[in-house]
């Protein structure tokens, strides 16, 4: 398949930075995933959208003179933002919550303890 911009590929991320992912498509070439062409919403970490080996299905917004590949997942569906992440899986909103009432729950303990100590 020739990279050609407009065409809708699959691929894999093979690497993450602050400015965007690296995808290998399914013929071998490598492409960019700039941080701004991640998802339709603002992205400040790529690391909450992408993780590395996640198999995607980027369009193909161009090809320059020397061979290198821009891609975009914005209005496509394999960039879902992820509220809350935990080793490479998303984290169910449930789950989510229940850490923030433990974790809440320990703080607010904890300021008892030191209140008490000072009266």
């Amino acid at each position: 398949m020739q990279a050609e911009a407009g065409r809708t590929c699959k691929g894999k991320v093979t690497g993450i930075t602050k400015f965007g992912a690296f995808v290998r498509l399914e013929d071998g070439s490598n492409g960019l995933i700039h941080i701004s062409q991640v998802s339709d919403v603002y992205v400040s970490d790529v690391e909450d959208f992408l993780t590395v080996g996640q198999e995607v299905e980027p369009r193909i917004l161009s090809v320059d003179e020397k061979g290198r590949i821009s891609l975009t997942l914005k209005k496509s569906k394999s960039a879902q933002p992820m509220l809350f992440t935990s080793p490479g899986r998303p984290v169910e909103f449930e789950e989510m919550l229940e850490r923030f009432k433990t974790v809440s729950d320990e703080k607010l303990g904890e300021l008892r303890r030191v209140r008490s100590r000072g009266k």
